[in-house]
């Protein structure tokens, strides 16, 4: 046995009655105690980084377009963090944003009994500003190392699950997903 964290999860995909949810959720950073350790002031770093804000949307709606046999569920999520952050070695203090957005429809249809075609569509639209990225490393030493970029990212996936005769199940799936770095 492993430890770690252990999840047993099934996809939302709509239902015979319509539900949905909301959420909405801020994180102020007083709430976050100090990360500095002493691996931070062998650095010359003089405060950990800090989360100084996180808010978080969340909405989902789903349910019967046809009873028992066209279902859809759409969900939206929209997060925004704010950190304050330090040039290692420098110590020049910056705030580093990241705004992610997501959006998610899926629709499916169960027909004759035993099969399922089912599509689903996400799409994530994530920006930051001020990042130190892989390609620099966590180490920028100035803040004009510092970029902005926007990370989009779509999925798209169709899949097929059914019985052919008493003895035979079939299961098909294809996926694309399109993802780029911008600016």
């Amino acid at each position: 046995s492993s430890g770690g964290v252990r999840l047993n999860m099934i996809p939302r995909e709509g239902g015979n009655r319509f539900s949905g949810d909301f959420k909405a959720v801020s994180r102020p950073g007083a709430w976050q105690s100090s990360n500095l350790t002493d691996r931070h002031k062998a650095r010359n770093l003089t405060a950990g980084n800090a989360i100084d804000r996180i808010v978080d949307y969340t909405a989902s709606l789903g349910g019967p377009i046809m009873k028992d046999k066209l279902w859809f569920f759409t969900s939206g999520r929209t997060q925004s963090t704010e950190q304050s952050r330090q040039t290692t070695q420098t110590n020049i203090p910056f705030t580093s944003t990241t705004d992610d957005n997501r959006y998610e429809g899926k629709l499916t249809l169960g027909f004759s009994g035993a099969h399922r075609l089912q599509g689903d569509y996400l799409q994530v639209n994530q920006k930051g500003a001020n990042s130190a990225t892989a390609a620099i490393g966590a180490d920028a030493m100035d803040l004009r190392s510092l970029i902005s970029r926007r990370d989009p990212m779509s999925l798209t996936t169709i899949n097929y699950s059914g019985a052919i005769g008493s003895s035979l199940a079939l299961e098909a799936q294809y996926s694309s997903r399109r993802w780029t770095i911008k600016d």
